[in-house]
């Protein structure tokens, strides 16, 4: 297992990874991995709209839907 450098795909900050964990997009953190799928996405999250799904992004390209208590693939 040797370990690989790699770029945060949000902010491009340089992350240091075992090379059988690397994927398609990786982030140094939870929370630059949100901001990223948030800008991907403006109508999930931080909505006024009552009647819009607020969702939390987590790990593995999944999203927690805060209405509904469901978890989604995105």
């Amino acid at each position: 297992m040797e370990i690989r450098e790699v770029k945060c795909e949000n902010c491009g900050k340089e992350i240091y990874v075992q090379e059988n964990y690397i994927r398609e997009k990786m982030f140094c953190t939870i929370g630059c991995m949100d901001s990223y799928f948030r800008a991907l996405q403006p109508n999930r999250g931080f909505a006024n709209n009552k009647s819009e799904k607020k969702y939390s992004v987590l790990g593995g390209l999944n999203a927690f839907n805060r209405d509904s208590k469901e978890l989604q693939n995105i």
